[in-house]
């Protein structure tokens, strides 16, 4: 339905408990400001957990996140340890965490292990806030990961309030075994 998640809740304040992928080729697309996984417009989501497989998230149009929130939505947690993800957002969507104009607390995104390559919708991060995100709270945790990202910092790159291992420390990153290609997309 209209605003609605690709994988997750409905739009219009829905609510989804939680969703987990830990195998298998999965594709998740929206259009209308829902996450392509996570929550729908003004939505909310439990969990979103990534432990396997393929995923391919990429929006096409809206200003949801491609895996997290819709636009002005929430999710609880965002756990990928494991796969290969591939996470495009739109129009002020991140590729991983929230859409545009985000509100709430954020629970915190861990990468713990896998390769994810991501991108960031206009103005938005690749991995974190979207455009307009007035959320607070939201931590980023790298370990035993690769990531391709167009940038480190800011839009198109990471954006938290904390950021683990800290990103101007190549030498942290060495010892959570944590490798960032930067694209320059």
């Amino acid at each position: 339905g209209t605003g609605a998640a690709g994988i997750g809740s409905g739009g219009g304040n829905g609510s989804c408990n939680s969703i987990a992928i830990s195998g298998g080729e999965v594709t998740a697309t929206e259009g209308t400001d829902g996450a392509g996984i996570g929550s729908g417009l003004d939505g909310h989501c439990g969990s979103i957990t990534i432990s396997g497989g393929t995923v391919h998230a990429h929006l096409t149009s809206g200003s949801g996140a491609a895996i997290g929130s819709g636009r002005n939505g929430s999710y609880d947690s965002i756990t990928i340890s494991g796969g290969s993800v591939l996470a495009t957002g739109y129009e002020g969507g991140a590729g991983i965490g929230s859409g545009l104009g985000g509100d709430s607390s954020f629970g915190p995104i861990v990468i713990s292990g896998g390769e994810v390559t991501v991108k960031g919708g206009k103005y938005a991060a690749a991995i974190g806030k979207g455009w307009d995100d007035q959320g607070r709270d939201l931590s980023i945790t790298l370990s035993s990961c690769k990531i391709w990202i167009p940038a480190l910092k800011g839009v198109n790159g990471f954006d938290a309030d904390v950021i683990t291992p800290a990103l101007d420390d190549p030498s942290a990153w060495a010892a959570a075994n944590v490798i960032i290609e930067l694209t320059g997309e």
